[in-house]
């Protein structure tokens, strides 16, 4: 299974969304174990704050969402706006097809700093 950045950035919005107790155990249209498989490499980035439920202990197949992290804030900030977002991506396989997350929001920060008409960091 692949890393789906797309919904990453879903999960990230929709967990900030959440309010008291509430927890994230999926999105609309996407499958349970696809779902559980990105919370799991989010857990491992540090993004969110989630429970997985392994098969046979591995295997992701299903998980809970509860919170963003500190980086968890700071990458969806970097990438909340669907604009910047877009020419993120388009940047990004327009060149290299895929990069690690590190360069993906510094990418998505470069262009943010663009649009508000901030020098380059």
């Amino acid at each position: 299974m692949k890393r789906d950045m797309d919904l990453v950035r879903e999960i990230l919005l929709s967990t900030e969304r959440l309010t008291g107790r509430e927890a994230l155990a999926g999105v609309a249209g996407c499958p349970e174990g696809e779902f559980a498989y990105n919370v799991d490499l989010m857990i491992q980035a540090g993004l969110v704050e989630a429970t997985v439920a392994k098969a046979w202990g591995s295997e992701p197949v299903k998980a809970q969402v509860r919170a963003l992290t500190w980086e968890g804030h700071d990458f969806l900030d970097a990438i909340r706006d669907d604009t910047i977002w877009n020419k993120t991506k388009t940047k990004v396989l327009g060149t290299a097809g895929t990069v690690s997350m590190e360069v993906l929001k510094a990418v998505a920060v470069s262009l943010s700093r663009a649009a508000l008409g901030l020098p380059p960091a």
